[in-house]
């Protein structure tokens, strides 16, 4: 097995977003939009359907993804990583 190596003393996690796999992407974000939150970015299938979206409010944030099976809650999976700027 490889050796983990040293993070890098500039890259820094600053944000994770979770991910919800659901059945319908449309029916999350209009309710999640019920709540002040605001689609910050979304992909369609060629028919035009919500595949994945990205919902934000203030320092909230979600994304839905379509799920290609189940769900069961016991299985849960994440997300997005946002670092800090190496600048």
């Amino acid at each position: 097995m490889a050796k983990a190596s040293a993070k890098p003393a500039d890259a820094w996690v600053t944000g994770l977003i979770p991910m919800a796999f659901v059945a319908d992407v449309q029916r999350s974000v209009d309710f999640y939009r019920l709540l002040g939150m605001e689609v910050r970015g979304s992909v369609k299938t060629g028919t035009g359907d919500l595949q994945w979206a990205h919902v934000a409010c203030a320092q909230a944030n979600l994304m839905f993804a379509r799920a290609t099976e189940p769900v069961v809650p016991s299985q849960r999976r994440c997300c997005s990583i946002s670092t800090r700027p190496t600048w």
